[in-house]
């Protein structure tokens, strides 16, 4: 139990965005959520930079920003201004997370679906990580018997928590009116795989923290975000538009009451937390960074260059993993290795590079880029494409995996790395896209009812979630308790408390999971199907 008696659970619904929600609540759709929210408190959420799934998940379960726990992408150079690219994983964590630290405090916890979440960190409860593969599911998971575990609850489908890689390549094809509904009804069915699980841990041996990343609504906006928003609706909908968007209906309504059963699971005595990653957005157009570099004299494609015109920007696993195959590294100054980065590197001779600017001309080819990038209009618009640019220093400081800058688009979407005719393309249609402001809805003993928050920051979720559990929040922490959303009598009762002692971090020595060829194939497909790769 508890220092305070009480528990906490964390309901991480990833990419969710009140752009969406609210009109779902309105039109009755949610109703658990929208008394919730009467109930409780509501603020949008700052996320990361770039706001992408592996740092911001980590961030929220470390109390840290990227450049300190170090997880940035998808992916990670093997070295500054690497080429050669690997998948990340708890090996690349710097810091401890919210997990090990409870275990420390005597605390437990349970976390099911975390990204970044194997090889599995020490910790005193359970843990299932998300964006596994199935035959590396079993090691990842913490205790080392847990799969035995899931085996005996009753309807449980053990398979359905590992990734369905066919299934989900749907979406790098395009999902077809006649594959819409059995797509969307299958993150439905794994959303209530996952509370089974959550359920019956809670049930059979309760922890102080349960908290269960729910990842559908990402999922689904990225292919549907035109019929979720009000904003992007068709102006004439067609019938198989109207179907869609029915079962999209239907889908949120089964998370309302999924949401509702993990409150009343948790009890009325638990605080609860409901967060989001980051938000979402439209985007009708994508934007060709690469492209654009080389437009610019900055890179040198290679005679095995690969084109959007060959398959809609498909880019192979080993292209990914290795920029030889399509840059001409001797004649490129910057490049962008990974769409989800939205990072430009910039080759350094003598540095990461053999070849490339001299050291002391790098701070004026950042300023001259940085200067050409803002300058950029949009073709169609007259608008800029890039409307903000960080330095690694300002985003990532002390990070030296980071790209040298990061841009964020005028309409918040991921950049392309391959090679096209133009900068600027419109897309096929409407999809969804990261936005920076995510959700924050919280209700409990603890929290003021009927609260609009002025908007957090992603760093506020774990101090949130530890001064909850009657701990004192590490000084390390970046973050802050947002103090506002307590009823004063608990605030005066259990005031914040920060614990000056620097916790020593020592990174655990997991057993290696490395993954093989046909692994990472398979994610890349999946990242690109769901817009992280193009």
């Amino acid at each position: 139990m508890t220092k305070n008696g009480q528990t906490t659970l964390m309901i991480g619904l990833d990419g969710a965005t009140f752009s969406i929600l609210d009109p779902l609540m309105d039109a009755g759709h949610m109703p658990f959520l929208r008394q919730f929210v009467a109930q409780g408190v509501r603020a949008e959420m700052q996320s990361t930079i770039p706001p992408i799934t592996p740092p911001a998940w980590t961030t929220i379960m470390t109390g840290r920003s990227p450049a300190q726990h170090g997880i940035l992408d998808f992916f990670r150079p093997e070295s500054p201004g690497s080429r050669f690219l690997r998948f990340v994983s708890t090996k690349q964590l710097k810091c401890e997370s919210i997990w090990t630290h409870l275990m420390h405090q005597g605390l437990s916890a349970i976390n099911l679906n975390f990204p970044v979440m194997a090889p599995p960190l020490p910790i005193k409860g359970y843990s299932i990580p998300g964006f596994v593969t199935w035959r590396h599911l079993r090691h990842s998971c913490s205790p080392a018997d847990l799969m035995d575990t899931l085996k005996t609850i009753p309807g449980f489908d053990l398979k359905i928590i590992a990734h369905d890689f066919g299934l989900e390549e749907k979406v790098v094809q395009g999902c077809s009116f006649a594959e819409s509904e059995g797509w969307i009804k299958y993150h439905t069915y794994k959303d209530e795989q996952w509370l089974l699980v959550l359920g019956h841990l809670t049930r059979t041996d309760p922890c102080d923290l349960s908290a269960l990343v729910l990842d559908s609504p990402d999922r689904l906006q990225h292919v549907y975000y035109r019929l979720l928003d009000p904003q992007c609706f068709p102006v004439d909908w067609s019938e198989q538009d109207r179907q869609i968007r029915s079962v999209l209906e239907g889908h949120y309504r089964a998370l309302d009451d999924m949401i509702a059963r993990m409150a009343a699971g948790a009890g009325p005595e638990a605080n609860i937390f409901i967060v989001s990653d980051h938000g979402f957005g439209p985007s009708q157009e994508c934007f060709y960074l690469n492209t654009f570099l080389e437009q610019l004299g900055h890179l040198k494609w290679s005679e095995r260059a690969v084109s959007d015109q060959d398959g809609a920007g498909d880019v192979s696993m080993e292209a990914v993993r290795n920029h030889g195959n399509i840059l001409d590294w001797e004649q490129t100054l910057a490049y962008v290795n990974t769409p989800s980065s939205n990072g430009i590197t910039i080759n350094v001779a003598g540095k990461n590079s053999r070849t490339g600017i001299a050291p002391e001309d790098y701070d004026t080819f950042v300023n001259t880029l940085r200067e050409q990038l803002l300058n950029l209009r949009h073709p169609r618009t007259g608008q800029p494409v890039v409307t903000r640019i960080w330095t690694r220093e300002e985003a990532f400081d002390g990070c030296e995996l980071a790209p040298d800058l990061t841009v964020r688009l005028w309409d918040n979407g991921l950049v392309s790395t391959v090679k096209s005719d133009r900068i600027v393309k419109p897309r096929r249609e409407c999809i969804g896209v990261h936005y920076p402001m995510g959700v924050f809805m919280a209700k409990g003993p603890d929290i003021q009812p009927g609260l609009q928050l002025e908007p957090l920051n992603i760093l506020d979720v774990a101090p949130a979630m530890l001064h909850s559990l009657g701990l004192a929040i590490p000084a390390a922490y970046e973050g802050r308790v947002p103090v506002e959303m307590l009823r004063k009598e608990c605030l005066a009762a259990r005031p914040v408390v920060i614990d000056d002692a620097a916790p020593s971090f020592e990174q655990q020595a997991a057993a290696s999971l490395e993954m093989d060829a046909e692994d990472m194939d398979l994610i890349v497909k999946r990242l690109k199907g769901l817009g992280y790769l193009a």
